[in-house]
């Protein structure tokens, strides 16, 4: 439902921000333009606000929907996490306007592929109800037999949390870095905006690839009791004993 909201939605903004570029740059190159000039603020101030109402309906409309397995906190963190990447998102689009960039075709469209390409991420977004889950399994797993501790469990590359790490660099904030990091060296473009706004991308991919390794010592520690669960079982014995 979702993705085919956002399929109908995209390409008119994207056709209509590249409307609005070639009106800035035919305005670049006119000296009387007070009539376009005018005309060129209402239609920019109407997409902005279709473009940030977008967001409002994509949040709005997953409270709405069937909580589904979801917990209330659980969805309210969603929402909040949704409102979120709608603030990294939409700035995404006021860099293209940026005064000194605001004419030039490749950085826009480019701007423009990342915005699609982040915002499809609101219809992937992984919950954390494996997680808790797994957690509830992981306390049950004591009372299990030694034959059903040996069975192999799914690795930490294909945990919900794992993909979670994967959408949020790869869909967001690694290309998101990438962009802003380059209009800020070469091309010059920075503000308290722009400033703010890298910290969080390169804080973000620094936490998430953090998380990962913590996935992955997670994972190697419990193959290797399940893989030993004798020693295991010596040594919660010792402990137990003294």
């Amino acid at each position: 439902m979702v993705f085919i909201y956002l399929c109908s939605v995209l390409p008119p903004i994207f056709i209509m921000e590249l409307g609005l570029l070639e009106v800035r740059i035919e305005l670049s190159n006119t000296t009387h333009h007070e009539c376009m000039d005018s005309v060129y603020t209402e239609y920019s101030n109407e997409l902005q606000a279709m473009e940030e109402i977008l967001i409002v309906v994509l949040v709005i409309g997953r409270w709405i929907m069937p909580k589904g397995h979801l917990s209330r906190d659980q969805l309210c963190q969603l929402l909040l996490t949704y409102i979120a990447l709608g603030a990294d998102i939409l700035d995404v689009l006021q860099l293209i306007k940026e005064t000194k960039m605001n004419t030039n075709m490749s950085v826009a469209v480019v701007g423009l592929c990342l915005f699609s390409w982040a915002i499809l991420q609101f219809t992937i977004v992984l919950t954390q109800t494996a997680s808790t889950k797994s957690q509830t399994s992981s306390f049950t797993e004591k009372s299990q037999s030694t034959t059903d501790r040996k069975r192999p469990s799914l690795p930490s590359c294909c945990t919900n949390e794992t993909w979670s790490v994967i959408i949020t660099v790869g869909m967001q904030d690694g290309p998101f870095l990438v962009y802003r990091v380059y209009l800020a060296t070469a091309q010059g473009v920075f503000n308290d905006s722009m400033t703010f706004f890298i910290c969080k991308n390169a804080l973000t991919v620094i936490l998430e690839i953090y998380r990962v390794g913590m996935f992955l010592g997670k994972d190697r520690c419990k193959r290797k009791t399940l893989q030993h669960p004798a020693v295991t079982n010596q040594t919660d014995n010792a402990e137990t004993d003294f």
